[in-house]
């Protein structure tokens, strides 16, 4: 697994992975594994008399990101998009 990469000023980070998700197939199987084995070790609780798993699947938005290099590995350009799963394109 790739590092995470702290970002100044703002609340984020971001993770330079070492290997890129290339299709949806392997990004939803990579949210099925996440979901199935709970890797990062979060609890159940109870709500309204009910238990809630550790790891659900809610709301669900993605975003992408491009970024343009010229030859000289410096940005260009970039556009990022904001798509919920429905409107993916197989």
């Amino acid at each position: 697994m790739a590092d995470f990469v702290s970002k100044s000023i703002t609340k984020s980070a971001e993770r330079k992975l070492t290997t890129p998700i290339d299709t949806v197939a392997h990004f939803l199987a990579l949210v099925q594994n996440i979901l199935d084995n709970n890797p990062w070790g979060c609890t159940s609780y109870e709500s309204g008399g009910k238990t809630i798993a550790a790891v659900v699947r809610g709301t669900e938005y993605y975003t992408g990101k491009v970024v343009y290099e010229n030859a000289e590995a410096k940005t260009v350009g970039q556009i990022s998009d904001v798509t919920d799963l429905f409107s993916v394109q197989y």
